[in-house]
C-alpha cells in the first residue's frame, strides 16, 4: 500500500516534468504517452527566450537567503527567549495567535506598511515581512526546552551572556531545528508569488516565480489555440520551480525531519 500511495502521489510530478519536454501533440495525445517521443526543449527556449533569466535567478537568491538566514535568526532569537526566560507566556500565547490569521487578511495592511516605509517595489519589501515567522518561533521554542537545563545554567555560572550562550551553546545543538525553519522558509521564498507579484512591479525587480508566471500569462489569451500552446510553459515553469525546492529538500531532508519531530513533539 505504502508503495502504491507513493507512486499516486509522485506521478503528477513526472508527468510534469515528462510534458515539459513534450511538443503540444505529445502533450495531447490520447491515450497519454508517458515519455516524450521525441524529446524536446522547445518548451524552455520559448519560456525563457529575450527575458532576463539570470536577474530574475539573482533575485530570487537574494530574497530566498535574506528571508533564510533573517527569519532563522529571528525565530532562534525569540524562541530561546521564551524558552529560558519567565514571565514571557503571555506573549508567546499572543504570537501563536497570529499563526490562525489568514495570510490573505494581511496582505492590504502589510502592503500599506511596506509604503509607508519606502521599501514597496524593492526586494526588502519581500523579505521583511517574511522574517517574522510564528511557526518557527514555536518550533524553537520546544527543540530548545528539550536541551537539558543544567547546561544552559552551567554556561552562565561561567559567565556567558544570552547572546553568546544562543550563539556558542543553544544553536549548535539545534541545527536540526534551523534546518527544518530555514527549509519550511526557503519554500516560501521560492512560491509565495501573489506578495512578490503586488510589491515587485518593476521588471529588473521580479523573482524567479512571477518572472515566469508573467511569460505564461502573455502566450494566455486571445482564444483557445492560444491556452492551449501556454500548456507547455506552464510544465515547463513548474519544472524550473520544483528543482530547487527538491535540491533543497532532499539535502536536508535529515535535518528537516529531526527538526519537525523534535520541534513539535515534547516528552
Amino acid at each position: 500500500m505504502a508503495v502504491v500511495a507513493i507512486v499516486l502521489l509522485l506521478f503528477p510530478v513526472y508527468y510534469m516534468v515528462a510534458g515539459s519536454f513534450m511538443d503540444l501533440r505529445g502533450i495531447l495525445r490520447q491515450p497519454p504517452t508517458l515519455w516524450p517521443r521525441p524529446a524536446t526543449l522547445r518548451n524552455y527556449t520559448r519560456l525563457l527566450a529575450g527575458q532576463p533569466v539570470l536577474t530574475w535567478a539573482a533575485n530570487t537568491g537574494l530574497v530566498a537567503a535574506g528571508i533564510v538566514v533573517g527569519s532563522t535568526a529571528v525565530s532562534a532569537m525569540a524562541g530561546y527567549a521564551f524558552a529560558t526566560q519567565s514571565g514571557l507566556a503571555w506573549l508567546y500565547w499572543l504570537f501563536l495567535v497570529s499563526i490562525m490569521i489568514p495570510r490573505s487578511v494581511l496582505i492590504i495592511p502589510m502592503f500599506v506598511q511596506m509604503r509607508q516605509l519606502h521599501i514597496s517595489g524593492t526586494l526588502w519589501a519581500v523579505i521583511v515581512p517574511a522574517l517574522f515567522y510564528p511557526v518557527g518561533i514555536f518550533l524553537y521554542k520546544n527543540y530548545v526546552e528539550t536541551i537539558p537545563r543544567a547546561m544552559i545554567d552551567c554556561a552562565r555560572i561561567d559567565g556567558a551572556s544570552e547572546v553568546r550562550l544562543l550563539r556558542s551553546v543553544i544553536a549548535p545543538l539545534s541545527k536540526s531545528a534551523l534546518a527544518a525553519i530555514g527549509v519550511m522558509k526557503f519554500v516560501e521564498a521560492l512560491t509565495d508569488y501573489i506578495w512578490q507579484f503586488l510589491v515587485l512591479l518593476e521588471d529588473e525587480r521580479q523573482t524567479w516565480v512571477v518572472g515566469l508566471v508573467g511569460r505564461i500569462l502573455m502566450q494566455r489569451g486571445g482564444g483557445s489555440e492560444m491556452n492551449q500552446n501556454a500548456i507547455g510553459l506552464q510544465l515547463a515553469a513548474g519544472t524550473l520551480m520544483f528543482l530547487p525546492l527538491l535540491a533543497a529538500f532532499v539535502t536536508l531532508q535529515k535535518h528537516f525531519r529531526e527538526g519537525v519531530m523534535n520541534g513539535g513533539v515534547r516528552e
